[in-house]
């Protein structure tokens, strides 16, 4: 009858503790905001280091790590779960690099949310109109070879 008492103590702590430990996520979170803002967007290095670790190009800091796992629950929710200070947070470095990195911004929005279902849903939350897609990448991407035509056409008669 002890053991069984026991067993029952030790199942409810464990249901118990299994609900304080807290969510990757939010512990993710928490630690953005202690992160001091302003030095981290007023140097362009930092930044761009940032930026290649969203797109899993670079090496990634701690934080950098903890905001690249947090950006697809950010994308889907327009940081709906967030407390005040860290939407504050986001809303900074969000803002930040849509308008003073827009074709990082770009980019990230077409590894994030390629088909820009949260599009609106993210401009909402940073007070902006969103904006038509960006071709300068896709442009970038797609070498068109003259074509042998035209060539001859550029030619001076002889």
């Amino acid at each position: 009858m002890k053991w069984l008492v026991l067993l029952c103590v030790l199942l409810q702590w464990e249901r118990t503790g299994a609900q304080v430990r807290p969510d990757p996520a939010r512990r993710s979170l928490h630690r953005l905001e202690k992160i001091d803002v302003n030095t981290m967007l007023g140097n362009s290095r930092i930044m761009t280091n940032y930026i290649k670790c969203f797109m899993g190009k670079g090496p990634c800091s701690p934080e950098a790590r903890d905001f690249r796992k947090l950006i697809p629950k950010l994308t889907k929710t327009a940081c709906g779960d967030c407390t005040p200070n860290q939407k504050r947070v986001i809303k900074k470095i969000f803002l930040f690099i849509y308008n003073e990195r827009n074709s990082d911004w770009q980019l990230l929005q077409q590894l994030f949310d390629p088909k820009r279902k949260f599009e609106t849903r993210i401009c909402d939350f940073m007070g902006v109109t969103p904006t038509a897609p960006s071709n300068t990448t896709l442009t970038a991407e797609l070498k068109v070879k003259p074509d042998k035509a035209t060539k001859m056409d550029k030619k001076k008669p002889s």
